[in-house]
C-alpha cells in the first residue's frame, strides 16, 4: 500500500471538486471560460471532445422541449387532462396555445441566443442546418406509422 500516491491522488481528487471543470479567465480583454480537461472553450451544455454543432444542437433541443413543459401552479394531480382542479382555482395546466409554434419559436430563440453568446460557432454552422425534428417530417412519419398498423391488421 502506498500512502504518497493515495494521498496525492486524493488531493488532485478534493483540488478538481473545490476549483471545478472551468478556469474563468481574469483578464478584462479575454473573460473566456475553458474547460481544464479539454483544454477548449467552455460552452452551454458542454461535454468534452464533443462536435461544437452538437453544444448548439443539445441547447436548442432543451430550449425545444422546455417549451412544451407544462407546470401546474397549484400542485394537485389532475386525473382527466383538460379537467379542471378538483381543490383550487388558480390556473390552467393543459394550454390551448399549439404545440409546434411554440417549439418553432423556442428553437429559434435558443439558436439565435447560442449564436450571439458564440458567434465563432454561427461561422463554421451552415445555415441550412436543421435542428430539431420538422413539421413536415412529423406528419409523414405518423402517416406512415399509421399505414403500418393498417397493413397488419388488414
Amino acid at each position: 500500500w502506498d500512502i504518497a500516491s493515495d494521498l496525492e491522488m486524493a488531493y488532485k481528487r478534493l483540488i478538481k471538486t473545490r476549483r471545478g471543470m472551468v478556469l474563468k479567465c481574469k483578464n478584462p480583454e479575454c473573460k473566456i471560460d475553458t474547460c481544464l480537461q479539454c483544454q477548449r472553450p467552455f460552452r452551454g451544455l458542454h461535454k468534452c471532445w464533443e462536435k461544437e454543432a452538437d453544444g448548439l444542437r443539445l441547447y436548442v433541443e432543451k430550449a425545444m422541449a422546455d417549451a412544451v413543459k407544462r407546470t401546474h401552479f397549484c400542485g394537485h394531480f389532475r386525473a382527466v387532462p383538460g379537467s379542471k382542479c378538483t381543490e383550487c382555482n388558480k390556473c390552467d395546466l393543459y394550454k390551448t396555445d399549439p404545440e409546434d409554434q411554440a417549439i418553432e419559436l423556442a428553437a429559434e430563440k435558443a439558436k439565435h441566443q447560442y449564436l450571439q453568446a458564440n458567434p465563432q460557432i454561427g461561422q463554421k454552422i451552415p445555415d441550412a442546418m436543421i435542428i430539431g425534428p420538422k413539421n413536415e417530417w412529423k406528419k409523414e412519419i405518423i402517416i406512415q406509422c399509421f399505414e403500418r398498423v393498417l397493413n397488419i391488421f388488414t
